[in-house]
């Protein structure tokens, strides 16, 4: 038997047989076209990009619930089909080379991956650009979308790197485990695994030549942060036999302790209660966060009831999702925010024209603004469905006291159109926004007289603070949650709640990550909302920390200016934090 290192992306052990796939695509013929078909070549190819895109808009809507913010994989790859550069080129070689769509899109692909891996800073985006181009050649060509439907048995599988389409079209009882020669712990293919639930090892040497088809294999996805994976090659039976039962038996006491954490408050060592919430994107995920110990819903994302549709919801479409997690939830609160649309959540419902600038344009609460009918429409549901809960409405993206005042205007007259035909609501609904951007956090306090309360949204307030598009290949690593300039505004931000008496929570993806737990309670925050199954890991966390050494260390991040040093502190007091 053979061990093989790498890095644990997805925790887990699988034993069976491995399936070696192609991941990066064959060459496609180089087939040219006669002049006279150049023009049906162009349309071939134009229309191919709107199918891939289409189909990447159906894999999100499908994983949604799993996947959560980190849809914002698929957008990378949207960008990318739709990016005018890049249809640019694929045109210019139909038209000057006569390439079919295929051979065009094959040729300028294979060259961007050239240049792309010659930089160690951008060789891991690789396998996007890969991904686009599989999308299209498998519409273009007519090719099913993944050889892995087909397995007789479930599997291993082994790949050099595998593409996140390929990933996210596996079925969890055919594919027992991954194991990539390629790929990190933030590469696209690991957190789709990690989402589905898949063992995963990325980053495994020698992978490749080392595995043959058929072989049998273990998988030891490791404690999915960031450590040792194991890939074992030829095992014998005592080992197979060995590894499967101590899996049985992680899995055995996952589930009592999860069964004892529902139970038991979120309550520090030294005895500071938290308050922890969940984040979901439909209805029926409520059942979801009960299950996992949920105290409420502190983030209903309802742009996805957009997404899903293809269209503008009614009210009623609105209503019935939201009375359902009211009901649910009751008496626990159920926050909604009003649909986050535009930027890397565009959808032919807003009737945007295409932005240079998207993150920097026409999205969130000016969207609403520009669309006032659509955003009343949600509204009325809103408070409609606020007769049957603990119902808030959320904000997205203020950036500014007059919008804060705009939005509760409209928000104000929409109740008194309810009171004139007699639709009974909740008369004094509290009324909150995300702090995503600096100006918000910094203006805090005057927000804080005017709003009910604050839920920080740490992905757009990252992205904002410190100028990265984290979908972007060239710039993603740049993204960096422990910068001490994002610190400060997250704890002025708590300060200036805590002092005007409102609550303040998190919802951004920063407050299920375990690596960033001590540094949060250290800057004062107190509610947490993640995923519903983040819930009980995040939970057993806190009851092994104590506020006093989260104080200590919340101030040494405070203090430093490199973000190394800071992330080298968190590091040090992680210590041993269970993960389930």
């Amino acid at each position: 038997m053979e061990t093989l290192d790498g890095i644990g992306v997805s925790q887990g052990v699988a034993v069976g047989r491995a399936v070696v796939i192609q991941t990066t695509g064959a060459s496609v013929r180089r087939r040219h076209v006669e002049q006279d078909q150049v023009q049906a070549e162009e349309a071939r190819y134009t229309d191919a990009v709107d199918t891939a895109i289409q189909h990447i808009r159906d894999d999100q809507n499908r994983l949604a619930p799993r996947l959560g913010e980190n849809l914002a994989i698929f957008e990378t790859h949207i960008r990318m089909l739709d990016d005018p550069r890049i249809r640019r080129n694929v045109i210019d070689r139909i038209r000057t080379k006569r390439l079919a769509a295929e051979a065009a899109v094959d040729e300028y692909i294979r060259e961007q991956v050239q240049l792309l891996a010659e930089d160690p800073d951008t060789a891991r985006w690789v396998a996007d650009f890969y991904d686009v181009q599989s999308r299209l050649q498998r519409v273009l060509l007519g090719r099913s979308s993944t050889e892995v439907r087909e397995l007789a048995e479930p599997s291993i599988i082994v790949a050099e790197n595998l593409m996140p389409s390929q990933t996210v079209g596996f079925e969890r009882d055919k594919v027992l485990a991954i194991a990539m020669e390629k790929g990190g712990k933030t590469s696209h293919t690991a957190i789709i695994a990690n989402a589905l639930g898949i063992p995963a090892v990325v980053g495994v040497r020698d992978l490749i030549e080392s595995v043959s088809a058929g072989e049998w294999v273990i998988v030891d996805g490791g404690s999915t942060d960031g450590g040792p994976g194991h890939v074992m090659v030829g095992p014998d039976d005592d080992t197979r036999n060995r590894y499967s039962d101590r899996e049985r038996d992680r899995i055995e006491l996952t589930r009592s302790t999860l069964d004892k954490l529902i139970t038991l408050p979120a309550e520090t060592l030294d005895g500071r209660r938290i308050t922890l919430y969940a984040n979901i994107e439909f209805p029926e995920e409520a059942q979801t966060a009960l299950e996992n110990g949920a105290e409420g819903i502190g983030l209903y994302r309802t742009e996805y009831l957009y997404l899903e549709k293809g269209r503008e919801p009614t009210e009623e479409e609105h209503f019935e999702a939201y009375r359902a997690a009211a009901e649910l939830m009751w008496p626990r609160p159920v926050v909604i925010r009003t649909f986050d649309l535009g930027a890397d959540k565009a959808t032919g419902t807003s009737g945007q024209a295409p932005e240079q600038n998207p993150f920097l344009g026409c999205r969130s609460i000016r969207l609403c603004f520009e669309r006032p009918g659509m955003f009343r429409s949600q509204i009325r549901a809103i408070l409609r469905a606020s007769l049957h809960g603990y119902v808030k409405i959320l904000l997205p993206m203020i950036t500014s006291l007059a919008e804060l005042r705009r939005a509760k205007g409209i928000v104000a007259e929409v109740c008194e159109e309810l009171d004139d035909a007699g639709i009974e609501h909740e008369k004094d609904i509290e009324i909150g926004i995300m702090i995503e951007v600096p100006s918000a956090a910094l203006m805090a306090e005057a927000f804080a007289k005017e709003a009910d309360f604050f839920s920080i949204g740490t992905n757009d307030l990252i992205q904002y603070t410190l100028a990265v598009d984290r979908g972007n290949p060239v710039v993603a690593h740049l993204f960096e949650p422990a910068h001490p300039a994002v610190a400060r505004l997250i704890r002025h931000t708590i300060h200036a709640g805590d002092a005007a008496g409102i609550p303040v929570a998190m919802c951004g993806q920063m407050s299920g990550d375990l690596a960033f737990l001590i540094l949060l309670l250290g800057l004062g925050l107190r509610q947490f909302s993640t995923s519903p199954k983040a819930l009980p890991r995040l939970k057993r966390a806190i009851r092994e920390l104590k506020l006093t050494d989260a104080f200590e260390v919340a101030d040494q991040v405070l203090k430093q200016a490199d973000i190394d040093t800071a992330l080298h502190i968190l590091a040090d007091h992680r210590g041993d934090l269970a993960e389930l």
